[in-house]
């Protein structure tokens, strides 16, 4: 798992824009598939205008959060605001949970009485449209939660991914079910068995969200990738320290904090063990972004 060097150092300018993008792009599907709802008798694009309204709604959030979180440590929150980002991707998949139990009632109404799709055609207009839109954002997204590590992006790159394929599934059932129409009765099941689908890819995200959401909100330790680093960083400075005393570590949103406390050789001046950390330091925040490192010198056993 490498991260991408060129985008290291993303803006919070850029970080923004490509939320209101987001926002944008979930705000013209909610049209788009509203209107498609309304000419149409289609549960599956009922069940998009759902996940979009949630998507805009978590988007929006996520947005505010993001500008709150740029401000930087204040006296009353000295390490950051890092877990608004965690509350702000529970937010998210909280919304996705209200729309996908009104989808699943939605669509065990449709499976007892099926009906042929009519009027989707808009609506097929504007999902082709959305489906270039969510598989650009489902990939930038991705590239930018990689690089930092960062619970919002992580959550809104599923968002996007959720929309691509939904607008995947919604160009086959709805396509074939209004190409059929009346003349094969087992296409009438096409439009609920698409939102179904649509449904198991909704609790697959969220439980994505809620399994790394919660895992920073109870102060898991980094992953074991992490911990390689830390360990390798570690193991090529040997040289400057005697014994390795403990590691804790933590994430905080996109914040990672290490603690590492190092035994060092009482015969070096202070100096030199100041020098010993600013490059361990130095090291290990170049091979994890956002890394927070306190190294704490021990005493000899």
């Amino acid at each position: 798992m490498a991260h991408g060097a060129a985008d290291d150092n993303v803006s919070l300018a850029d970080k923004l824009k490509l939320l209101r993008l987001v926002m944008a792009m979930e705000g013209f599907t909610v049209v788009g598939a509203g209107i498609a709802v309304l000419t149409s008798n289609s549960v599956t694009f009922l069940a998009n205008v759902l996940i979009a309204i949630s998507g805009f709604l978590g988007t929006w959030l996520s947005y505010r959060t993001v500008r709150k979180i740029a401000a930087g440590p204040t006296e009353r929150y000295s390490y950051g605001l890092g877990r608004l980002e965690t509350l702000s991707s529970l937010a998210v998949a909280a919304s996705m949970a209200f729309s996908a139990l009104f989808i699943l009632y939605e669509t065990v109404g449709r499976i007892y009485f099926p009906e042929p799709v009519e009027g989707g055609g808009i609506g097929l207009v504007v999902t082709a449209v959305t489906l270039l839109g969510s598989a650009y954002l489902w990939w930038r997204n991705w590239r930018l939660a990689r690089t930092e590590g960062s619970p919002i992006f992580g959550a809104v790159w599923r968002l996007c991914r959720q929309g691509t394929l939904e607008d995947l599934l919604i160009l086959v059932t709805v396509g074939l079910g209004l190409l059929l129409g009346r003349e094969a009765d087992w296409s009438h099941y096409l439009d609920p068995a698409g939102s179904l689908i649509l449904l198991a890819l909704l609790v697959m995200s969220i439980y994505e969200l809620l399994r790394g959401s919660v895992g920073d909100l109870l102060d898991w330790s980094l992953s074991e990738y992490h911990q390689m680093l830390i360990m390798r960083s570690l193991a090529e400075h040997y040289d400057r320290f005697e014994q390795v005393h403990g590691i804790h570590t933590r994430r905080s949103g996109s914040q990672v904090f290490i603690e590492l406390a190092l035994e060092f050789d009482p015969s070096r001046s202070m100096g030199e063990v100041y020098a010993a950390m600013a490059a361990i330091r130095g090291h290990l925040a170049g091979q994890i972004p956002g890394a927070r490192v306190v190294i704490e010198p021990m005493p000899p056993c």
